[in-house]
């Protein structure tokens, strides 16, 4: 695998699982096991539902391989179509819950209380 594949649709509810199918593929090079790679694909499911809940209209996803046991994933949105949260706080929560749960770490960014930023890093066991 090279030590880089970047991803960028525009962030329609379809789309989501162009972006589950990339990340199985991804982890299927850096030979992460089945389990591990489905943790890979819901955690990416999970990151672009939270950012296509408030509204993004762009997303920009970058799997980087970090060494060849660690992968960080960049799941970034871009043309926010509001300034308001338009997400319920409990969904987002829960999103964020479960991405904690899969992966080994999950950092997010915000600006204006909505979180435009997810970096999530995996590890292969």
């Amino acid at each position: 695998m090279s030590n880089k594949v970047e991803l960028k649709f525009p962030l329609l509810k379809n789309h989501i699982m162009i972006a589950r199918l990339v990340a199985g593929a991804v982890s299927d090079l850096m030979n992460y096991d089945i389990g591990r790679s489905e943790d890979v694909k819901v955690a990416v499911n999970e990151a672009c539902i939270i950012l296509y809940k408030q509204g993004f209209k762009e997303i920009e996803i970058v799997f980087e391989e970090v060494n060849k046991d660690v992968m960080e994933i960049q799941v970034s949105g871009e043309n926010c179509l509001s300034s308001e949260l338009n997400a319920n706080k409990d969904v987002l929560k829960f999103g964020l819950v479960l991405l904690k749960e899969i992966v080994d770490d999950v950092t997010c960014k915000e600006e204006n209380g909505v979180i435009n930023n997810i970096l999530i890093t995996v590890k292969n066991f």
